[in-house]
């Protein structure tokens, strides 16, 4: 007997390790699972910074299959699924970390950014609530709820969020960014500007960042400097579609249509189906007067966005002005149909209807806008021409004296000359179109 037998056997221990089973055996196979999990993990987050999400997938894989209750390689493996464009994969993978761990904060912060990303916005808000109940001191949970409950509508709700993670990281720039929509939503554009420079302060490499604070600059009339963000989003992204838009409204202000509608070409090559930059195009063709070229435009935007009031009002312009007056007056009813509040719509039905001859429907309308919208000059203007051709002077001239009032409040003085030039012809006794 060796001397570690013995030993043993004078302590009595020889039947009770005989009995025993010997963790000593298992202990190394336990380490190198272990081992080799972590080593596959650690692979996963490397490729996953490399971008190579499909790689980071197996690695988290074969990372699972050694430890299946490795909560973390789930969390990744559901990151890589996002960013592959699969929520619902990502969604699958952080089921599994919080079933593993149920107190888990990133799980759940993590699943209610995939449930943003299918819009689901009732189990994303729940997961942010979780994801903060589990760790109050979580800035981009607070981000990201207050982005879920700015699409809810719940604006005032979304700045409080946004506030609380400043508190706790006065540096985070997508907090600074999302308040900035917050604010300008909410019509606070100066304070929006205030933050859209924190944004870009802290995100200088931000081309959402930049894009964001030149669109409100563009709002404040702060056209060279909207400019500007749009020129620095673009070099930061060159195939940022939204940032070709904005840079082209802006190049057209300042008489630049050509630049203008080239950065709008450049914006429907990266996007085919971007509604919004098909109508800018049009409005752009139909204020250099190219109406046939304007039409098109609109019809794609119409296509791709059936409820989009202000394309077919636009179609309505370039029709009319092609002398399809028909064909306009039922784009500005389509307008008006989608959208009652759109006053420029019902001036034009207006209008339309009475090249049409359709007096007393053009004479509603003219009325509807003013029982909308008192001070619009336009309206009254109209109407009073509208009932001197109808032979009612009294009317006409009552409106043409309140449309050429607004008109020189407003500082409008060309529009007030053709209010005083119609109410000489109403006083002799007859009425032309100005």
């Amino acid at each position: 007997m060796n001397r570690i037998c013995q030993v043993a056997a004078s302590f009595g221990l020889g039947m009770v390790l005989a009995g025993m089973p010997f963790p000593a055996i298992s202990q190394p196979s336990e380490l190198i699972v272990q081992v080799g999990a972590e080593e596959f993990y650690e692979t996963g987050l490397i490729q996953l910074e490399r971008r190579e999400y499909n790689n980071a997938i197996v690695s988290f894989d074969q990372a699972i299959q050694l430890n299946p209750v490795y909560a973390e390689a789930y969390l990744q493996r559901g990151i890589a699924y996002s960013r592959l464009g699969n929520p619902e994969g990502a969604i699958l993978s952080y089921n599994q970390a919080i079933r593993i761990n149920p107190v888990y904060a990133e799980a759940y912060y993590y699943r209610g950014v995939a449930y943003s990303q299918i819009e689901d916005r009732a189990s994303a808000l729940a997961d942010f609530d979780q994801a903060i109940q589990l760790n109050p001191a979580y800035p981009q949970a607070y981000v990201q709820r207050g982005v879920v409950l700015a699409g809810l509508g719940r604006t005032e709700e979304a700045v409080t969020n946004f506030d609380r993670a400043i508190e706790l990281d006065s540096r985070n720039g997508e907090a600074y960014l999302n308040r900035c929509a917050a604010y300008y939503t909410l019509g606070y554009r100066q304070a929006a500007l205030e933050d859209c420079n924190q944004a870009v302060r802290y995100q200088p490499n931000s081309a959402v960042a930049h894009y964001q604070r030149g669109f409100v600059q563009s709002a404040l009339g702060n056209g060279r400097s909207a400019m500007s963000d749009f020129n620095q989003a673009i070099q930061l992204q060159p195939n940022y579609p939204e940032a070709l838009l904005g840079r082209g409204i802006i190049r057209f202000a300042y008489g630049d249509s050509t630049g203008a509608i080239a950065d709008l070409d450049q914006a429907i090559q990266l996007n085919r189906d971007y509604a919004e930059a098909y109508k800018v195009r049009g409005d752009m063709y139909l204020r250099r007067g190219n109406f046939a070229q304007a039409i098109p435009n609109y019809d794609r935007a119409i296509t791709l966005r059936p409820a989009y009031d202000t394309a077919y009002q636009g179609r309505a312009e370039a029709r009319s002005a092609l002398g399809d007056v028909d064909g306009a007056e039922q784009d500005y009813s389509e307008a008006i149909l989608l959208n009652p509040g759109n006053i420029d719509a019902w001036i034009g039905r207006g209008q339309a209807r009475t090249s049409l001859g359709d007096n007393r429907s053009a004479l509603e309308d003219f009325t509807q806008v003013i029982q909308a919208d008192p001070r619009n000059a336009d309206a009254y203007f109209y109407r009073g021409q509208l009932y001197a051709e109808l032979g009612d002077n009294d009317n006409a001239m009552l409106d043409l004296q309140q449309a050429g009032s607004l008109y020189l409040q407003q500082g409008r003085t060309n529009e007030y000359r053709s209010v005083v030039r119609q109410m000489n012809l109403v006083q002799y006794g007859f009425a032309l179109w100005d």
